[in-house]
């Protein structure tokens, strides 16, 4: 609601974000807190702003120290361009706002397209001159400094539990793959973890609660037909190997299909299954290690 009123009230506040984008005299049309889409999820903040007779929507996810839900960035990307479709805007843009370290240590936070630390919004409220604004500094300081304390987990101990488990059958059964986790205490949502490949910035993720192992390719939500050309240039007839290519909110995905797990249940009850999706992990390390580096990074890239 703090930045809710600011969106409102300031013309300067606005500009921390649209100086961003390269929008110029930007008027705020509409604002709402916690939009809601049933299948999509929520946006926690959504500015509409008019600049040069075109609308474009900030769709601005909070965060202070809450765990990141499963792919809560690439939700956004899909919310945005249902909102293109449905005429809400022409244009949208994702940012994440939340304290520098937040930013700097969280996988998740590095997938939105614009990151705003409070540490500068904090920098916009001490120049103020107004009475109003020694409270939202002081808001603000709060929010930084339970940061710094560390966030502390609600521990979930099946999940943990099964997810140490996990670990340890990875480093002792497929130690050449490359686990993006760590070990620790889990929350109830801790579902999808990431691997790395040869390739930096090709990665993976293990959808347990979905059934999927998926290599990402960034920002190639439309050019799934390029994606398909390399895989098919590189492995043959991929189909008939059991990949398929997906649109994933603003990236690609080269996926296989796996058994669901279920982190509710014990470890050892699903063995076949984590054996099973741990074949699909070394399955799609190995292909991800035949592309090319200059191929794949030019694709992405551009």
């Amino acid at each position: 609601m703090l930045f809710l009123e600011e969106f409102a009230c300031s013309g300067e506040f606005l500009k921390i974000f649209t100086d961003k984008l390269g929008i110029g005299d930007a008027i705020v049309r509409s604002l709402y807190l916690s939009k809601t889409d049933a299948r999509l999820g929520e946006s926690d903040i959504t500015v509409v702003v008019e600049s040069d007779g075109k609308t474009h929507a900030l769709l601005i996810e909070d965060k202070v120290d809450a765990i990141a839900m499963p792919d809560q960035a690439g939700r956004y990307f899909l919310r945005g361009d249902k909102g293109i479709n449905s005429g809400e805007y022409e244009n949208y843009y994702v940012f994440i706002i939340a304290p520098q370290k937040y930013l700097d240590l969280n996988s998740e936070a590095q997938k939105y397209q614009y990151q705003i630390p409070y540490e500068r919004i904090l920098e916009y409220f001490e120049h103020l001159e107004e009475p109003r604004s020694e409270f939202k500094c002081q808001q603000i300081k709060q929010a930084i400094e339970k940061q710094k304390r560390g966030y502390q987990v609600e521990k979930d101990s099946t999940v943990t539990d099964f997810w140490n488990k996990y670990d340890d059958y990875q480093k002792t059964n497929y130690p050449e793959l490359k686990p993006y986790f760590k070990r620790g205490d889990k929350g109830s949502n801790a579902a999808w973890p990431r691997f790395n490949t040869v390739i930096d910035g090709l990665y993976m993720y293990h959808k347990t609660n979905s059934g999927y192992v998926d290599l990402t390719f960034d920002h190639c939500a439309e050019k799934t037909i390029l994606v398909s050309e390399m895989v098919a240039e590189c492995i043959g007839d991929y189909h008939h190997a059991g990949f398929t290519i997906h649109k994933t909110g603003k990236s690609a995905a080269l996926r296989l299909c796996v058994p669901v797990l279920d982190m509710q249940k014990s470890f050892e009850e699903q063995i076949t299954s984590v054996e099973e999706c741990f074949r699909a992990i070394k399955k799609m390390t190995d292909t991800a290690g035949r592309f090319s580096y200059k191929d794949v990074m030019k694709l992405i890239a551009t």
